[in-house]
């Protein structure tokens, strides 16, 4: 369905009459994006040149959601009726209902040719304009270079430098295409990304001045708060005590916090996609069945961040502290043959993550914690659950992979992991020092698709450097044994 009940008849006999489109995903919908229509409004109508004749905004359909986050909190039909809201008290916009209601994706210029269409059956003289914002105009290259653009900046845009690629011999011959216009006015930044954080996090006050009223009733009136099920802590429970950073990664950042009267470390994974993995397998690591003491606890999930024990310290940093000089033992590293608790402890771990279905698939001594003494498997960030897994996420510190992992990204298995709990050993015998140190990534990748080992430089038990070396980083991943078999050799030891 396409409105016409707003158009600004007649239409004019002296200029050219034009109908104004802003197609995006709207979800939700804001003020900025009412904005943008207007100042174009505005400035044509300033040019002496154009009749806006109407405006229409049409909402995506949800394919281009998905694209972008893995679920649709918000129906098809809830975004289209916040878009009715949205424009119910102007007097020239509308909303294009066709796109976002079809069965498969049209896309936008296909949504545009068919608002043009309907319209010119009755106008004939009816030229449609694409409205966009600087971040999306690069995706408006192939309508640019035959048809005119407006296109509305009102913030730096982080995703590239707009001016330097607007300025470039590739896009300066059809400047006369674009009409680029600079909102000054504009006050503050607002995004669909932001609104949501906000509302998620129960927040419905911060986004008053963002999204029109009934946008916001209707948010509260049908229970949409972009919250998954297993997200079941809001960032506001915590104590309103100041977060300090304990950690900081390339994707996420620690802080530690207080919730309900603990001390618990608080991980904010920075990118959506990024979460959206390791959430499907702390939601599993969250049920009390899955609870293992030497797997880190997780109490919960929130909106990108999860909330977890506090540990004191990461092997890697304790191996480090403990280390007087480059010549020490594995023994006078860790005093009371305390290294071999470590390892059982791990294997008891991995074997349990292992029962459950969790490959990690990043396994080195930073990513194993201390709490008391008792080894914590942490940062899932990367690990896969082999009972659902629809598609293999990014890979881990690549100079720890197996070899059938380095060669063929889409296999991995429990063996890919005991390779890299063999590299994992190995750092723990040289006192965190890895594999080769002196050589680059692909220089390591290289050694290892060639068969080559690494040699013990330090003294060390012939049992231990065999499950290493014979075991732990055979070539072939049938030689190597599992986490199980691994823990009951070493529990005679």
């Amino acid at each position: 369905m396409i409105q016409t009940d707003k158009l600004l008849l007649p239409l004019s006999t002296t200029k050219t009459n034009i109908v104004l489109l802003l197609n995006g995903c709207f979800n939700p919908i804001h003020n900025n994006h009412i904005r943008l229509l207007e100042l174009a409004r505005e400035h044509c109508n300033s040019l002496n040149q154009y009749h806006v004749v109407g405006g229409y905004i049409s909402p995506a359909h949800d394919a281009c959601i998905q694209r972008k986050v893995s679920m649709c909190y918000a129906t098809w039909q809830n975004r289209l009726e916040m878009c009715h809201l949205a424009v119910q008290d102007s007097s020239w916009i509308m909303i294009d209902e066709w796109q976002i209601s079809q069965e498969k994706n049209p896309g936008g210029q296909q949504s545009k040719q068919h608002l043009g269409d309907f319209l010119r059956k009755s106008y004939p003289t009816i030229e449609i304009i694409s409205i966009c914002g600087g971040d999306a105009l690069p995706k408006f290259k192939s309508t640019f270079k035959k048809e005119l653009v407006i296109c509305i900046t009102n913030r730096p845009i982080d995703e590239f430098d707009f001016n330097e690629w607007f300025q470039s011999s590739t896009i300066k011959p059809y400047h006369n295409n674009i009409i680029h216009l600079h909102d000054n006015q504009c006050i503050k930044y607002m995004s669909s990304t932001n609104i949501r954080q906000q509302i998620s996090q129960n927040l419905l006050d911060s986004p008053i001045n963002d999204i029109h009223p009934s946008v916001l009733d209707y948010h509260r009136q049908h229970g949409i708060n972009y919250r998954s099920v297993n997200e079941t802590i809001l960032w506001s429970e915590f104590d309103n005590n100041e977060e300090i950073e304990i950690g900081q990664g390339r994707c996420a950042t620690v802080y530690s916090k207080q919730y309900k009267n603990e001390e618990v470390a608080v991980k904010v994974i920075r990118e959506r996609k990024q979460f959206e993995n390791e959430s499907k397998i702390l939601t599993l690591l969250t049920n009390e069945t899955s609870y293992h003491v030497n797997v880190i606890r997780i109490f919960g999930i929130g909106n990108q961040f999860c909330v977890m024990e506090k540990c004191n310290i990461d092997l890697l940093s304790y191996i480090k502290l403990n280390r007087i000089s480059t010549c020490q033992t594995i023994e006078s590293i860790f005093p009371n043959i305390q290294w071999l608790q470590f390892i059982k402890q791990m294997l008891a771990g991995f074997v349990h993550l292992v029962s459950l279905g969790i490959l990690h698939r990043d396994i080195k001594t930073d990513n194993i914690l201390l709490s008391n003494m008792t080894v914590k498997i942490s940062d899932f960030s990367v690990s896969i659950n082999t009972n659902s897994m629809n598609k293999m996420p990014v890979r881990g510190s690549i100079r720890h992979y197996a070899p059938e992992a380095l060669e063929d990204k889409k296999i991995y298995t429990e063996k890919s992991d005991i390779y890299m709990f063999g590299c994992l050993l190995y750092e723990i015998a040289h006192g965190a020092e890895r594999i080769w140190n002196e050589n680059t990534t692909p220089e390591v990748v290289k050694r290892r698709l060639n068969g080559e080992k690494p040699i013990f430089s330090v003294p060390c038990e012939s049992w231990y450097i065999n499950m290493v070396l014979d075991d732990c980083l055979a070539m072939k991943d049938d030689e190597r044994s599992t986490f199980e078999q691994l823990l009951q050799k070493i529990s005679i030891k």
